[in-house]
């Protein structure tokens, strides 16, 4: 989880001004969805490799492009903060990242001409901890064989050793820039850098708050509110 329960994200001190706190609470929000989908991933991605559940590439593509999406606009976000927080935020903005990021939107027209999926594949390395094995999985969009240019590539497995049951999940899609090319985006490394940030993010607000003599709010009573509106019978 990148965001825990005590984050100072949760408890933004009511001193701040509206505008800086309407983008913290944005930036908490983001971080709660991309946390519900890396979890979801990871979960897909275990039931798929080593649990034999059925495949279900739009729901893993669905989390895939869901991580990119909040954390793209967690970037945004984070631009628009009036006080600049001593953050090293350029390393979520990498090249891999922005042509992710475009994909759907400048690139459009070309990532329909070309020759590729345009949801990319998603390749994973598994750590079968039980069956004590390591091996490598590739999912790939659409519909496979129809399309030109189907090259791909699996995670290199040979001689690693990992903790985790699923790692290096990486997107593979082709991107533009003067002439067409195939990059990776590694989402478990991006995971790691967004997690850094958001250390960093914390660690400085609370440096803030305790300075400026603000106090840290609990926001649970306001935050995220539900309404149900039932009629009477």
């Amino acid at each position: 989880m990148i965001l825990n329960s005590e984050s100072i994200l949760h408890y933004l001190p009511s001193e701040i001004n509206i505008r800086q706190m309407k983008i913290l609470d944005a930036m908490r929000f983001s971080l709660e969805i991309i946390d519900d989908n890396h979890n979801s991933l990871i979960e897909e991605l275990t039931a798929v490799s080593i649990k034999g559940k059925k495949k279900n590439l739009p729901r893993i593509m669905h989390h895939t492009w869901s991580l990119i999406d909040f954390t793209q606009r967690f970037y945004s976000l984070y631009t628009k903060l009036t006080v600049k927080i001593d953050n090293d935020i350029e390393v979520l903005n990498n090249w891999a990242f922005r042509n992710a990021c475009q994909h759907f939107t400048s690139n459009l027209e070309k990532v329909i001409n070309n020759e590729k999926q345009p949801f990319g594949a998603l390749k994973w390395a598994v750590n079968d901890i039980d069956k004590q094995d390591v091996f490598s999985c590739l999912a790939v969009s659409g519909i496979y064989g129809v399309f030109h240019g189907m090259s791909h590539t699996f995670i290199n497995v040979t001689g690693k050793q990992y903790d985790s049951i699923i790692n290096e999940i990486t997107l593979e899609i082709a991107v533009f820039d003067k002439k067409e090319q195939r990059t990776e985006l590694n989402l478990s490394e991006l995971m790691i850098d967004l997690g850094n940030v958001v250390k960093k993010l914390e660690s400085n607000l609370v440096k803030h708050s305790s300075i400026n003599n603000l106090t840290q709010t609990d926001w649970s009573k306001y935050r995220d509110v539900l309404l149900i509106i039932r009629q009477e019978k």
